[in-house]
């Protein structure tokens, strides 16, 4: 039922349910977001209409766009949809990013033990009480590289398929404008 979903979203959130098994370093924390940035681009890619989100039209019937504007834009409600998991798949790009470029000195944060990351007092000194558990190992480039691979891959697939099923250009040049 709504209310057991919302306890149980809300638990989640505010509770102690979930833990990592072990802790997160800037890998794993790197491939999540890969992950994550990979299902937004499948939602958008599953659209039967994708990439040009064309709405077939009964013959006769007029085009009824969602929002117009004076210089001849027209945004249906499939583009007004995915429009928006666009725009977060940018930000989930720059998340991503800045996983794979992530440390601790950039942050104001230095490592406590075991590695762990944990924040700073204003005069540089390690918060050893402030810790999240996260760990930075100081990852190899080429590893961090490797965890982008789901991202780049769904990229590649965004693109092809773009560049594949893009509409193609019709002339507008009619029989009367030739003069035949």
């Amino acid at each position: 039922s709504t209310q057991s979903t919302w306890a149980w979203v809300l638990g989640t959130l505010f509770g102690d349910w979930i833990h990592w098994p072990g802790s997160t370093n800037e890998a794993s924390r790197t491939f999540l977001a890969s992950i994550i940035t990979l299902c937004d681009i499948l939602i958008v890619i599953q659209d039967w209409e994708f990439p040009t989100f064309a709405l077939p039209h009964e013959p006769g019937t007029v085009e009824d766009p969602m929002f117009s504007f004076p210089f001849d834009i027209h945004i249906t409600g499939k583009w007004f949809n995915y429009g928006i998991i666009i725009l977060v798949m940018g930000l989930d790009i720059n998340m991503t990013k800045n996983q794979f470029i992530y440390t601790p000195e950039g942050f104001d944060q230095c490592l406590g033990p075991e590695q762990t990351i944990c924040g700073q007092f204003p005069d540089g000194t390690c918060n050893y009480n402030a810790c999240n558990g996260a760990r930075y190992l100081e990852i190899p480039i080429l590893i961090k590289c490797l965890c982008l691979l789901p991202l780049i891959g769904g990229l590649l697939w965004f693109i092809m398929l773009i560049k594949t099923y893009q509409p193609e250009a019709t002339p507008t040049n009619t029989k009367e404008e030739n003069g035949s």
